[in-house]
């Protein structure tokens, strides 16, 4: 991507600081107002500096010479080069509406060696982009809820990610390290040119509008993988357009909230509907879970509380994928799902189908029927017997106070 034009900062102290009005207020001056460093082009404009005194530098304003520009590149320069976010400081962000460079921290160690190599790579990023993005630190335990809608995770830092202005609808831009070992993210930080390099790539790419914005993920495990027609495919944010828009298959799409009645037996329900359908190979059954992810405007889903909604996706390129969502409504018993699904399925595919479905419904039910009530069998026994182990507790409890002579003067005539 196409950095974006460099301003050129100095190291000299400089005579001081300008406000934005002066700033502005020159544009409107003739071209030879301000002192020029050159012949061609740089002498048909002002020149423009901002100092900073007490970082002793001075920042020359370069690109195009506009009013929206000039107050932008002002209002990150009147915040330091770099700072602790914090409530107070989180105040004046808000106010002026600039594009934040985050480095999450390792709250837990301060001294922590991988914190002091990514601020040192912090401070290059800072004096690379001065005028463009205000770049500060933040705490990954006391900080760590801001890192979520990025996709962050806040047991693996340092790590980095930019938000288009320190508000709650804005965009969010997490930077994917391409890590999952600490060690291996101590060499990303160690390497610090490379670090350097990458993360300025990124930061031009949001700069100049090309970088995709993140969303809420969970995580799999780096090993997870699909195993094929007869199994789930289980989807996460971060997967979610490899694995359901740019697949080949159709799919058949449950979103689900993990905090539904009756989990397990839901989720055993599209298992039996994933294995009748093993031998379609050209259908992927997959589902995601909404309390943990981001979800497609597209899906239409406005309550992600919601226990489950189906979609069925048509194989198609991804920019013509087009969710149909299952319309039966209240979806009943578990146990007559999966033959709805199925017959959901048969008729989407249409022409394409060309297996039984009454053969795999008749399956199906048989399954469902035994399955969810071998389920059921075991979640009643594991209830009784967590009921049985609390009243065991209680009655410990009670022999205890008992002993201590707490009732001993209670009237219980």
């Amino acid at each position: 991507s196409a950095a974006p034009p460099r301003h050129r900062a100095s190291d000299r102290p400089g005579p001081g600081s300008r406000a934005v009005e002066h700033l502005v207020g020159e544009r409107t001056r003739p071209h030879g107002a301000l002192a020029s460093g050159g012949g061609g082009d740089d002498a048909a404009r002002p020149l423009v500096l901002l100092f900073k005194p007490r970082e002793s530098r001075h920042v020359e304003f370069t690109g195009d010479l506009t009013l929206d520009r000039l107050t932008h590149f002002s209002r990150v320069l009147s915040l330091p080069l770099l700072s602790t976010y914090d409530f107070e400081t989180r105040q004046k962000y808000q106010e002026l509406k600039v594009p934040l460079g985050m480095l999450w921290l390792d709250g837990e160690n301060e001294a922590f060696e991988d914190n002091q190599l990514a601020k040192t790579v912090l401070r290059r990023l800072a004096l690379r982009f001065s005028g463009h993005l205000v770049f500060v630190m933040l705490n990954s335990t006391r900080d760590g809820i801001l890192m979520r809608p990025m996709g962050l995770d806040p047991r693996r830092v340092p790590t980095f990610g930019i938000a288009a202005t320190d508000e709650l609808e804005s965009e969010k831009f997490g930077f994917d390290m391409q890590t999952q070992r600490p060690e291996e993210r101590r060499a990303f930080w160690a390497d610090q040119d490379r670090a350097f390099d990458r993360l300025e790539s990124f930061c031009a790419s949001f700069l100049d509008g090309t970088l995709e914005a993140s969303h809420e993920s969970a995580e799999l495990p780096p090993t997870y993988r699909w195993r094929g027609p007869g199994t789930i495919h289980e989807v996460v944010w971060k997967t979610f357009r490899e694995s359901v828009y740019r697949t080949e298959h159709h799919v058949l799409l449950e979103l689900y909230s993990p905090f539904r009645p009756q989990h397990r037996t839901y989720i055993t329900v599209l298992d039996l509907v994933a294995e009748a359908l093993k031998d379609v190979t050209d259908l992927k059954v997959a589902r995601m879970d909404t309390a943990n992810n981001y979800v497609l405007p597209e899906f239409g889903l406005t309550d992600k509380e919601k226990a489950s909604t189906f979609y069925f996706l048509p194989a198609a390129p991804e920019r013509h994928r087009r969710p149909r969502r299952f319309g039966a409504g209240r979806t009943g018993k578990a146990e007559a799902l999966p033959e709805k699904l199925l017959r959901f399925v048969r008729r989407e595919m249409g022409g394409q189908a060309d297996w039984d479905v009454s053969a795999l419904v008749a399956w199906a039910n048989r399954e469902a029927q035994k399955r969810i009530k071998r389920l059921r069998a075991v979640e009643k026994d594991y209830e009784k017997k967590m009921q049985d182990e609390w009243m065991q507790k209680e009655m410990e409890e009670f022999e205890r106070y008992k002993k201590l002579g707490k009732f001993d003067n209670m009237n219980l005539d």
